[in-house]
């Protein structure tokens, strides 16, 4: 038996937004439990507003881990750099 390659996305931006749209579901929750049925992972780098998931995700955070602190109900992880470190 061949075991099957890994999927990881990546969308920066706008590509992020088209990334998250090839998981679409009838609400983001479904959509995100798509992409984490589907894939080993994903990053999206600048997310817009606009995105479904990002934005799902962003308001079920821990009101007390706002800032770059990897915590989250639904599987995800937040990271921050300060743009020194860019």
């Amino acid at each position: 038996m061949t075991a099957q390659p890994k999927l990881l996305v990546f969308g920066e931006s706008l590509g992020s937004h088209a990334a998250e749209a090839a998981f679409a579901g009838f609400d983001s929750f479904t959509s995100m439990a798509n992409l984490v049925a589907r894939t080993e992972g994903a990053l999206f780098a600048g997310p817009v507003a606009s995105n479904p998931i990002w934005s799902t995700i962003v308001n079920e955070r821990v009101l007390d881990h706002r800032r770059g602190v990897p915590i989250s109900t639904m599987a995800a992880r937040f990271g921050c750099l300060p743009a020194s470190t860019i």
